[in-house]
Parts: structure tokens; sequence; C-alpha cells
């Protein structure tokens, strides 16, 4: 069984880690990399924001990127700030995006700005869109407010927030491709996540010099 009297919580596995291994290398992307200790203290400050938005626990935030450090931090600051996380699949059409964005209800959307030019005219109900590489030519015209991934990665990352979340609470809404139709959400709680991920590196024998690609 995993230590779950430790990691009850997606938030959990960064903490731990952080804890743990603060400066192992936690995940590499081309040339850059992030340790453990940086991914916590980026997803604290992402966490902190996100509460300072409105996003409580329970709350939908998803995510349309494509594979990049962002990403991480997204899953586990969303996690730590008693929300949802929903990915997008980063192959998935703006139709597909914008039925995902609604059918989960999601109240904040984190993005890439030539991926938000092809949402823009239907994303009126979300309190902001945080975008990771917004240019200073900024000429988008969207119906909600817009903030910087640089704004975001510049507030307080002291105290960790407490959410109140617990092991059988929702962590994820995982979509389909939607092959065949609309994309449909399968709901997971963190125990699902955490129990999965233990029962994968138990069964591969995954320590910790491995790296795996993704």
């Amino acid at each position: 069984m995993y230590p779950e009297k430790i990691i009850r919580t997606v938030g959990d596995l960064i903490i731990h880690a952080a804890g743990k291994s603060p400066d192992k290398p936690a995940v590499l992307y081309k040339n850059d990399a992030l340790t453990y200790a940086q991914v916590y203290e980026q997803s604290l400050r992402l966490a902190r924001r996100l509460i300072r938005l409105g996003v409580g626990k329970g709350d939908r935030v998803c995510f349309y990127l494509e594979k990049r450090l962002e990403k991480v931090v997204s899953i586990f600051g969303i996690s730590i700030a008693g929300g949802i996380f929903v990915p997008i699949n980063r192959l998935a059409w703006a139709g597909q995006a914008l039925h995902i964005i609604k059918n989960s209800e999601a109240t904040v959307l984190i993005t890439t700005f030539s991926r938000l030019a092809s949402l823009k005219e239907s994303l009126s109900g979300l309190l902001v869109v945080i975008v990771i590489d917004r240019p200073d030519d900024d000429t988008l015209a969207i119906s909600c407010p817009v903030m910087s991934w640089e704004e975001v990665m510049d507030g307080n990352a002291c105290a960790q927030p407490s959410s109140g979340v617990i092991a059988n609470d929702v962590a994820a809404i995982l979509y389909t491709s939607g092959s065949t139709g609309l994309p449909k959400g399968v709901v997971l709680n963190h125990l699902n996540i955490i129990a999965g991920a233990y029962a994968v590196s138990e069964y591969l024998k995954i320590s910790t010099e491995d790296r795996i690609l993704s």
C-alpha cells in the first residue's frame, strides 16, 4: 500500500517530494528543468493566486496546453488550492475545447496566447484566463479578464493554504478524445489517482533514478 497517512491528495504528492528531495530534478522539458522544490514553490504561487481569484474547493480549472513545464505546475497548483483540474487534450480542436470548458463548468482557463485566439469569443463564463506566453502587443478582445503567468508567479508562496480537501474528494475530470462524438468526462478522486500511480510504480519497479518519457 502507498503511505496514505502522508499522502492523501494530489497536492500532497509534490509537498512530500519537495520535502524529501528538494534539489532533485522533478520534470525536464527540452533544455529546461524544475526541481521538486521549484515545482512546489510555483504550484503554491498558482494555488494562492487561484484562491484570491475566487477558486475554492470543488471548482473546476481547465488547462489547454502543449507539453510544457507549466502543465505540471498547473496540476499541483489547482490541487493545492482545492480545485478540480480538467486537462484539455493538446490535440483537441477549438470546438472540443470549448465544449469541455462549458461542460465541466470551469471557472478558470490556463492556456497559451495562440490557443486563446481560437477560443476568445466564447469565454464569458470564466472568472479569468491565465495566459502562459502573453505577448506585449496583445490585441485580443475577449469577454473575460486575462492575466499573465508572470503575474501569477509574482504572488506570495510563503504559506500553504488549507483547502479542506480529503482523499475521496474529486481531483480531476478527464475527458475522452471525442472520436465518436463530443468528449465525455470521467471523474477521478484523489485516492484513484494516487493509488493508480503507486500501483504502476510498484509494477514497473520505478525508482528515484528512473526517467519517464511522457
